[in-house]
């Protein structure tokens, strides 16, 4: 099934479908996030936290055919906040 097809699906309503997009992505952006944050452990929460909202903004992904340079953005966005929170405990 391709990203667009997934895509569609789940906006149909067969959330299942976003399944398909998960185990295609998660192992590739949990070895950049754990890059960037770090950790696995802390990878892990932000992968999470990534694909929650991934598919909670998934009507506003304006090119489907898109979708892995649509996740990467969020992924990073996520690190971004993490690292930015991880400062603020420090102080």
């Amino acid at each position: 099934m391709s990203d667009e097809e997934a895509i569609t699906r789940v906006l149909a309503g067969e959330v299942d479908a976003f399944t398909v997009l998960v185990r295609r992505y998660r192992d590739n952006f949990a070895r950049f996030a754990t890059r960037m944050v770090g950790s696995e452990s802390d990878a892990e929460d932000v992968i999470q936290s990534a694909f929650v909202r991934a598919f909670r903004a998934l009507d506003r992904c304006r090119k489907p055919d898109q979708f892995a340079a649509w996740l990467h953005q969020i992924v990073l966005n996520e690190c971004r906040t993490f690292a930015s929170r991880r400062t603020r405990r420090a102080r």
